[in-house]
């Protein structure tokens, strides 16, 4: 794989891992935020988010306007899996994507089915995105997502115990590091490499490089049983196969350019399903 290719899938892999995927979410909020929120004046802003959330709407204009930026990226994110949003509904021009910085952050963890609003702080905070207390309130309002946040070894203790400070200047050099709240300690997010590149995105391109080495090689061994598939669906005689890869809707597909076919090998992350032989048209 050449240096260009390699660095055009870790763009796309890094993109994906900070971008919120659209879909309807469960919003599960910690305790005493609503009244934080309220407090702060900022419960209109909250409940619009809270409201897109719920109907699956776009909330990434919430994100910093660097986000999807290719050489930024996002420490807090990469260590524990939260993102931070701004608790903002203006935008400089109408026509803006991203919303306006604000004065206040909304943390908040996100999975496929829900997203976890964690806590409200101030963007000028010292140190506001290494905050360990950010872990704290996962802990103490829902134990079983603690649990998957959590290194899973018994009596693990690491030495130096990084505060608030040292978490940020070690996330600065491009360390990585195990955070210990307490008793316990964390990596949910199992950190950065030393180009700040996400190490689970990482992973993600590594499997989907693996899975397009197995589909390559399937396709040459099956290459006569692919044409004739092919050639019959389209009810003509193809002389040769010129197979490429397709992108839509978040899943790439193997797609074959003569036959104006594509070939349901489906690259999705860890969960490849391949190869069941059935073809249709690429809309």
């Amino acid at each position: 794989m050449g240096n260009a290719t390699q660095q055009i899938l870790q763009s796309y892999f890094n993109f994906k891992h900070k971008y919120i995927k659209t879909r309807p979410r469960a919003v599960v909020i910690s305790a005493g935020l609503e009244k934080k929120a309220q407090q702060l004046g900022l419960e209109i802003v909250l409940n619009m988010i809270n409201q897109k959330c719920v109907a699956g709407e776009d909330i990434n204009p919430f994100l910093s306007k660097g986000t999807f930026r290719l050489g930024v990226h996002d420490h807090l994110l990469n260590d524990w899996k939260i993102h931070h949003l701004h608790l903002n509904l203006n935008k400089a021009k109408p026509t803006d994507y991203f919303n306006d910085r604000s004065a206040y952050l909304l943390f908040a963890h996100v999975t496929d089915e829900s997203i976890y609003f964690i806590d409200i702080r101030p963007h000028q905070e010292d140190d506001v995105f290494a905050q360990r207390e950010l872990l704290r309130i996962v802990r103490d309002n829902w134990p079983q997502l603690d649990q998957q946040f959590r290194v899973q070894q018994e009596e693990i203790e690491i030495f130096p115990k990084f505060n608030e400070q040292e978490i940020a200047i070690m996330r600065k050099k491009g360390h990585m590091f195990l955070t210990q709240v307490d008793d316990h300690v964390y990596a949910p997010g199992l950190g950065s490499a030393v180009s700040g590149f996400s190490l689970e995105a990482g992973m993600e391109m590594d499997e989907f490089l693996r899975q397009l080495y197995k589909i390559h090689s399937y396709i040459t061994d099956h290459h006569d049983d692919l044409k004739a598939n092919l050639s019959a669906k389209i009810g003509r005689q193809l002389s040769k196969l010129h197979f490429t890869l397709a992108f839509k809707d978040w899943l790439f597909y193997v797609y074959e350019v003569n036959s104006n076919q594509f070939v349901n090998f489906e690259l999705s992350g860890y969960q490849p399903r391949y190869p069941d032989m059935q073809t249709q048209p690429l809309t």
